[in-house]
């Protein structure tokens, strides 16, 4: 998965108090990302449409391409 790829890479060039506050910050962001998947799933599995489901899987793809595109962007700011 490329959020994991990004992650671990970013991971390595960091300095040790960084990468601390960057394994929290993933830490929270996975448990918000969890809360937020059920949150979503309630709001669009009681329609059982077939487009819902669809709707349901691009709302959290575009959850994880927000955060593979935050996380590409500290790998730039610290990768110069």
């Amino acid at each position: 998965m490329l959020l994991n790829k990004i992650y671990k890479n970013l991971l390595k060039i960091l300095p040790a108090k960084i990468k601390y506050d960057l394994k929290q910050s993933q830490i929270r962001w996975l448990r918000f990302y969890n809360y937020e998947k059920a949150f979503l799933r309630s709001m669009y599995y009681p329609s059982r449409g077939s487009m819902y489901r669809t709707a349901l899987n691009l709302a959290l793809m575009n959850l994880k391409k927000a955060r593979v595109l935050q996380l590409a962007d500290y790998f730039a700011m610290n990768n110069e």
